[in-house]
Parts: C-alpha cells; structure tokens; sequence
C-alpha cells in the first residue's frame, strides 16, 4: 500500500514540475530569446527581419556568442529588446509582436540610429 501511494505522490510531482518547467519556456523572455538565436544562425531568417547590412554582418560575425538581452521594454501585444554582445558591442533593436501562440520577432535593426 505504501508503494502505491509512493508511486502516485511520485508521479504528481513529477507532472507538476514538467508543468512548470512548460510554462517557464512560454514565458516571453526566454521564447523571445530563443526566436531570436533560432533567426540568427540561419542567414536566410536573418535577412528577412534585418534589412541593415551592417547590422546584419555584425550578427553573422557574432552569431556563436551568448548576447545580453534587456527587459521587454515594450507594452501589452508589442515587445522590444535591445541586445547586445560584451561590453563594445552595437546596440541591437528587436521589435516584435506578442499574440495567443507567443512572440513573433518582426525588426532587427541598429538601436542606436533610431532614424530609420
């Protein structure tokens, strides 16, 4: 009888930790990270959200490398990051949308020329 309830107790923990962990990856800045370095290694997905080439030479150079990203500085359905890679880094813009199936990235771009 112990064995049985032991197995049942068991089997509740473990679908509650893999609920959490489930609804841990939703969250938007780790999903926004994770869109972000699956754009990044492929060159085609790259140049259909970043249409700054020096942008763009910049991320192919560094595409190996763990960026730092900021707080989602955007609001409600609208998201925006700024990432950067080590301390003489450009500062990356990411702008993006947030709907019922997670964040969607939409502009990579240079944030520190906002004039464009």
């Amino acid at each position: 009888m112990k064995k049985v309830v032991f197995i049942i107790a068991a089997t509740i923990v473990i679908l509650v930790a893999a609920v959490l962990a489930f609804k841990i990856y939703q969250q938007s800045d780790l999903s926004v990270e994770n869109e972000y370095y699956g754009i990044v290694q492929s060159d085609k997905s790259l140049k259909k959200v970043c249409k700054e080439p020096k942008i763009l030479k910049f991320i192919q150079k560094h595409r190996k490398e763990h960026p730092n990203f900021t707080d989602n500085q955007g609001s409600g359905h609208i998201l925006y990051y700024v990432v950067t890679y080590g301390k003489n880094s450009l500062a990356i813009g990411i702008n993006g949308r947030i709907d019922s199936s997670g964040p969607t990235i939409t502009k990579i771009f240079n944030a520190n020329d906002l004039s464009k």
